[in-house]
């Protein structure tokens, strides 16, 4: 696939475990070799015919990269003499699975730590 006909927001990682496909470039190898080598997960692979407990490691899954809100729109609730917002209020709405605090951390960043 050309990298440049995907987006951003395709872009999935996988989370350990037993039902999760790695990559089998280079990502999938850092992967492997973090997770081995550094926190001590090893990879127990079903198809060199080595018996896998299910139970006793995590499923996994696929969490993405970047995930947009379905919604979003705010309000000033508290405005300074200058005409700048000093409060405001947001609504939003986000995918499952997605973290609300990530989205409020991205929005409160100033020009300076982006």
């Amino acid at each position: 696939t050309d990298p440049s006909c995907v987006s951003m927001t395709q872009i999935v990682l996988p989370l350990p475990g037993y039902n999760v496909q790695y990559p089998n470039h280079s990502i999938g190898k850092m992967y492997r070799h973090f997770l081995e080598k550094e926190e001590g997960i090893w990879f127990l692979e079903k198809d060199k015919g080595v018996k896998v407990s299910e139970e006793s490691t995590a499923k996994g899954g696929y969490r993405r990269l970047i995930v947009l809100p379905n919604y979003i729109d705010w309000k000033p609730v508290e405005q300074e003499l200058a005409g700048y917002v000093k409060t405001a209020k947001f609504t939003f709405s986000l995918p499952p699975g997605s973290y609300a605090t990530m989205l409020l951390r991205e929005l409160m960043k100033s020009q300076v730590a982006r």
